[in-house]
This record gives C-alpha cells, structure tokens and sequence, in this order.
C-alpha cells in the first residue's frame, strides 16, 4: 500500500456541499422534467384529435383517468370505464345512478371503439353510442359490416337496417 496521498484531490467541505447542492438541482431538473412530460402527454391525449384506434391505444397505455361517480368532467374530457373510452359530450358531475355504459346517456357519454382502424382489414368493434363515419368497417356479432352514412351517434345494430349498413361477405374482401 503506497502511503502517497494527491493531497490536490481532496475536496473541502464547502466542495462537497456544492457538489451535493449541484447533484440535487440536478435530480430535481430531471424529475420535474419527467413529471412535465408525463402532465403534457395526458393533457394531449386529452385535447388533440385523434383517431379511433389512437384513443385505443391511448387506452391501453393508461393516458386517461378511470371515469368516478361524483367527479365533475369538462365536455370533451375522455375517460375510461369497463375497459372503453368513452368521451365527455357536456359537462357533467358523474352519477353513480348513470355510469357511461348505463341506458340512456349518450348525449353524456359517447364510446369510442377499443380496436381498429375502421378500414376492411382492421375494421373496429362496434359499441352501442360509438359515433360511425359512412364508409369505415366494423365487427359485430362475428360479422363485418360497411357504413352506408355517417351515424352519430350509432343506435342502430349492424345488421338491423340495409339502409344505414351493408354486409360485408368474405368473398367480397
């Protein structure tokens, strides 16, 4: 063992507290910048238009709060319940007595599809409310179907009107 020290290494203690001081500014800037990430991409799940299938995956990567009774939402606010998306249509206080999947709420609540695109090889499972575009592509019942007109929001089942949805067999794909 060498008995030499490199005296002009050793730090201070004024050093060693600046060195700290700087070390936790530095966590401290990391963190917030962390934190402002994670605020501004549940503010921009929020309010930037998206497609079906992007609030889908906004969805699975837990980006909106699971909807609570008595919690007031802003129009527009996207929520989960039972897995869905649904978005806010007016502003409301959340009532135990009307969740968004409850009969009835519509002009409240509108689902939004959980998977698809919309097109014919990734059509999207239809909910009862969702709002449809003519011409996208859902499932329903292990059958696919094509929009005929635009439905917002959609009441009618694929299959129960040949004026609103049209059949989509495997040999027309």
């Amino acid at each position: 063992m060498s008995g030499n020290i490199d005296w002009s290494k050793l730090k201070t203690a004024e050093q060693a507290a600046a060195d700290r001081e700087a070390s936790a500014i530095a966590t401290a800037k990391w963190q917030a910048r962390e934190l402002l990430v994670e605020k501004m991409s549940k503010a921009a799940a929020q309010t930037e238009e998206l497609t079906l299938s992007e609030c889908a995956l906004m969805a699975r990567a837990q980006m909106y709060d699971q909807w609570q009774a008595g919690q007031s939402y802003a129009q527009g606010k996207r929520v989960t319940y039972n897995g869905i998306v649904y978005e806010v249509q007016q502003q409301t206080t959340a009532s135990e007595v009307y969740p968004p999947d409850a009969e009835g709420v519509l002009a409240i609540y509108v689902p939004l599809s959980t998977d698809g695109s919309g097109t014919l090889e990734d059509p999207y499972v239809w909910i009862y409310g969702m709002h449809v575009e003519a011409g996208v592509y859902v499932t329903y019942n292990g059958q696919m179907y094509k929009a005929k007109s635009p439905m917002k929001p959609c009441v009618w089942a694929p299959g129960s009107d040949t004026n609103v949805w049209e059949v989509v067999n495997n040999a027309d794909n």
